[in-house]
């Protein structure tokens, strides 16, 4: 595999840093594709971590808003993603991994933010409860990037390493899937209630 990090790569001076850039590419198409679909889906939404949209446990929503909250919640990331890949990209560029941490570190957090706000929602409407739990999964995929991006910048051990480089080309594979059940759920949840998003 590309991700291997063994003497033999060390003797022929390929450094695992330029490997992890590589990934890195890899984990910023991703981010782009997400920021492509959250513009497609719903309209632009510039909010800070402290302007969330806020989720209220209990509170009765229609299916249009149910979905337009959870559109939200997903528009919301665009900055913080942005801001998360900039400075990723950086100190990856300096051989900084503390600051790759603090900065996926960041990244957790925020998303962590939306994925308590879309778990409080109260599902409404025909398939209400499946697409909130698709969205969730959606979250939970997101904050799994940065949870390894994370874990990969904090490894010591080069075995380590390279389990969370294949950790992260287990997520980049099924990033189309988690993609496609994302817009399938929507569409589905949209049709069924009689609305288009």
């Amino acid at each position: 595999m590309y991700m291997r990090s063994s003497l033999s790569d060390r003797q022929a001076g390929i450094r695992p840093l330029k490997k992890i850039k590589n990934l890195r590419m890899k984990v910023n198409i991703l981010i782009i594709f997400c920021l492509a679909l959250g513009f497609a889906s719903c309209a632009n939404n510039k909010n800070s971590d402290a302007e969330t949209p806020a989720a209220e446990a209990g509170k009765v929503y229609t299916p249009v808003q149910l979905n337009e909250t959870i559109m939200a919640l997903e528009n919301s990331l665009e900055e913080p993603m942005l801001k998360a890949e900039a400075e990723i990209k950086v100190r990856s560029s300096n051989a900084n991994m503390a600051g790759v941490a603090q900065s996926a570190k960041a990244m957790e957090d925020s998303i962590q933010l939306r994925l308590d706000a879309a778990k409080n929602l109260s599902p409404v409407g025909v398939g209400g409860e499946d697409f909130k739990v698709v969205s969730v999964r959606y979250f939970e995929f997101l904050k799994s990037i940065y949870t390894t991006y994370r874990e990969m910048a904090e490894a010591k051990d080069d075995n380590i390493k390279m389990e969370k480089a294949k950790q992260m080309e287990s997520l980049m594979n099924s990033q189309a899937d988690v993609m496609s059940t994302l817009q399938q759920s929507q569409q589905k949840y949209a049709t069924d209630n009689g609305f288009v998003y």
